[in-house]
This record gives structure tokens, C-alpha cells and sequence, in this order.
């Protein structure tokens, strides 16, 4: 989005003040699909925006802040510190944007001789009225102003970190059962020490799991380009989205991390009976297991119809990577059944192959998530290129 400097100029030499009415809660955009279709269609570019902007304000253009607040979900009340900090993003400096919901905005509405002023009075100046136009602050309004957007944003990550985050650490978490199932490894160590793998492993893949149901219920965090990838984000940390496949996928996967929290923590514990291996062990274990293969089959459904034959798509071998692992280690916890008659597991080989090559699969599903995001951002920028195409 791009002005011709004519008319930058013209409107400069007018004293002409533009509103661009920025400040915008995205985050609405999530549970109103049919507003972000709207605003898709017609070509919102927030970035686009603010290049623009840039141009007026380096034209010499008077910009004033205000919302519109209260037009749409979009646009609710309370957005004028949004709206002042992402002036800043299109090149203003700090000072300019506050002058421009202060004093700016007050000589625009011919109230300069009212209000309109913000100013810190200095560290020996008692805090006073001086005149009911100054708006005075102990603080620094910029630091203030920061604060009270940041509040109501809430924690903002970059898409690209968050998924960086998650496939690094259940990349950890299966490099630890993979090495805790080596037999060479079991023998050289401690069987406490080789616990512990397991549980620092398990740790790993609760970590990792909450993250993705952070990523599948905040949809900012998907389907961005190579600058939308690097833009902080708001997540949201709650929603309820039983049609969202990924979502189910990962809501159903955490709660199966905590139970192999809870099974590889109890493996520590010395003199435990059979039958409280069982119950604090193995029940864990299948529940954990269980929930994985469920979360499995509702990310085999996100990517396409369950059989579906998808060898381009990056996307499509992660899934069936984990039903692969969520199968073997439902397999490694059937046959880690602690026998109440002998105290044996029912067959040991098949519970340390099973747990190996599960381990195996979910480690090279992780490390695939890596060239995935790279391609999946390479489509949107091509998408966004091609509009018409995308159409």
C-alpha cells in the first residue's frame, strides 16, 4: 500500500491531520471465522498499513490517533494504546506517536488551548495541577503507556519460536526414551539414573505438548508468511474448538503426557509391589499410551481423509509418524504388564523394542517440523503473491 508523493505533499502543505484509526484486538478474529474471511477478502494487510503510514508521517504529515472503537469485534474499547504503539511500528518515534493522542490530536479538534498535553514533571517539581490542560506523571507515560497495552495483550510469541520450541523439545524428550531404551546404555548406568531419562524425557514431551495446544488454539500462530512468522503474537491460553482436528489432536495429547509424567516418576520409587507397579506404573502408561494414539487419529484427520495417500505433503508423514510411535508404545505397554504370579513383565523384549522404536518415529516426526514450517511459510508468501490464484 503505497501513496504517490504528490499527494503526500499536498496533503502536508494543507495541514491536513489523518486519523488512521489503527488498534485492532486480532485476537477476536479467532473465534469469528466469518470477520477474518471478510477481512481476508478484502486484502487487510495491517503491515501494508503502516508502510503507508510511514510514508505520510516522512512527508510531514500531522498524524493523530484514534479507533473507531465499538464498529466491530475487531475494534472494541480501550484499543488507544494499540493504536499510539503501532504508529511506532510504522517509524514514528515515541514521542511523536504519544504527541499524536495528546497534543496533536487536541489542535486537530481545535481544543489545543484545552488539553492535550502529556508531560513528566521533573524529580524535584511536586506533582501538581498546574493548569487542566497538563496531564502530569511521576512515570514515564511512554514505559506507562507500554505497560497498559502489554496487560491487555498478554503474552505475544513469534510463530516461528513457538514451533521451534515445540519440535526441539519433543526432539529431547524422544532422544531420552530413545536412549533410555538402549540396552548398552541401561547397563552402563544405574537402573535410578536410567529412570530418570525417562522421566526428564517425559518432562520434555509435557512441555512440548502444552506449547502445541497453545499453537493449534491461537490461529495467528499458523499459516503466516516469512515476515508475519517473526511478528510477536498474542496466545491464547484457553479455547474450546471441538471442530478444530489439530486442536483435538493436541488437547487429547497433553493430558497423555501427564500420565507418562506420572508412570515414569513412579518407576523411581525402590520396594514397590507388583501390584503397586501396576497401578502406578503400567495403568498410567496404557491411559498415556491410549490418549496418544487417539491424539494420533485426529492428526492423521487434520491433514485429509484417514487413509489418504499424501507423499508430498510434509505434514502427512509427521502424523503418520506418530501413529506409528503411538501404536509401539501402546505395544511396549501392553507387554510391560508386571505379571502378579512371577513378578516378570509379560515379555521384556517387545516393552524395550516397542518404547526404542516408538521413540525412534516421534523423534523423526519432530525433526520434520522444521522443513514443514519452511514450506508452509514458502506457500503463504506464494499464495499472498498470487492473489488472483488463491481465489
Amino acid at each position: 500500500m503505497h501513496s504517490p508523493s504528490d499527494l503526500l505533499q499536498a496533503i502536508a502543505a494543507a495541514g491536513i491531520a489523518v486519523c488512521p484509526t489503527l488498534g485492532h484486538a486480532l485476537s477476536h478474529l479467532d473465534h469469528r471465522p466469518d470477520l477474518a474471511a471478510l477481512a481476508k477478502r478484502a486484502g487487510f494487510d495491517l503491515d501494508g498499513r503502516l508502510t503507508q503510514l510511514g510514508e505520510l508521517h516522512r512527508a510531514g504529515v500531522v498524524l493523530v490517533s484514534g479507533v473507531d472503537s465499538g464498529i466491530n469485534p475487531v475494534k472494541p474499547h480501550g484499543l488507544l494504546p494499540e493504536a499510539v504503539i503501532e504508529l511506532t511500528r510504522a517509524g514514528v518515534s515515541a514521542t511523536a506517536a504519544l504527541a499524536s493522542a495528546t497534543a496533536l490530536a487536541a489542535q486537530a479538534c481545535g481544543l489545543a488551548h484545552r488539553t492535550g498535553h502529556l508531560r513528566v514533571p521533573r524529580p524535584h517539581r511536586p506533582l501538581t495541577e498546574a493548569h487542566p490542560g497538563w496531564v502530569s506523571r511521576r512515570a514515564d507515560p511512554w514505559t506507562r503507556l507500554r505497560c497498559a497495552a502489554d496487560r491487555r495483550r498478554g503474552m505475544r510469541i513469534r510463530p516461528v519460536r513457538l514451533n521451534a520450541a515445540i519440535a526441539s523439545l519433543f526432539i529431547a524428550g524422544s532422544a531420552c526414551f530413545l536412549l533410555g531404551s538402549v540396552p548398552a546404555y541401561a547397563n552402563a548406568v544405574t537402573g535410578f539414573t536410567d529412570g530418570v531419562t525417562f522421566f526428564v524425557g517425559s518432562v520434555f514431551f509435557t512441555t512440548a505438548s502444552f506449547l502445541q495446544l497453545l499453537q493449534a488454539q491461537t490461529s495467528a500462530m499458523t499459516g503466516v508468511d516469512a515476515h508475519g512468522q517473526r511478528t510477536p503474537q498474542p496466545v491464547r491460553l484457553w479455547r474450546w474448538l471441538p471442530h478444530d482436528r489439530n486442536w483435538l489432536a493436541a488437547v487429547t495429547q497433553f493430558p497423555g503426557t501427564l500420565f507418562f509424567n506420572v508412570s515414569t516418576l513412579a518407576v523411581l520409587a525402590h520396594n514397590a509391589s507388583v501390584q503397586e507397579q501396576d497401578k502406578h506404573v503400567w495403568r498410567p502408561d496404557i491411559y498415556g499410551s491410549t490418549l496418544f494414539l487417539i491424539a494420533s487419529a485426529f492428526g492423521i484427520l487434520a491433514v485429509g481423509i484417514f487413509w489418504s495417500w499424501q507423499p508430498q505433503s510434509l505434514p502427512w508423514y509427521i502424523a503418520w509418524l506418530n501413529m506409528i510411535g503411538s501404536v509401539l508404545f501402546m505395544i511396549s505397554a501392553l507387554a510391560s504388564f508386571v505379571l502378579p504370579a512371577t513378578g516378570d513383565v509379560i515379555n521384556l523384549r517387545v516393552d524395550i523394542a516397542g518404547t526404542l522404536l516408538g521413540a525412534l518415529c516421534f523423534l523423526i516426526g519432530a525433526a520434520v517440523m522444521f522443513p514443514a514450517w519452511r514450506r508452509a511459510v514458502a506457500n503463504a508468501d506464494a499464495a499472498a503473491s498470487h492473489p488472483k490464484e488463491r481465489a
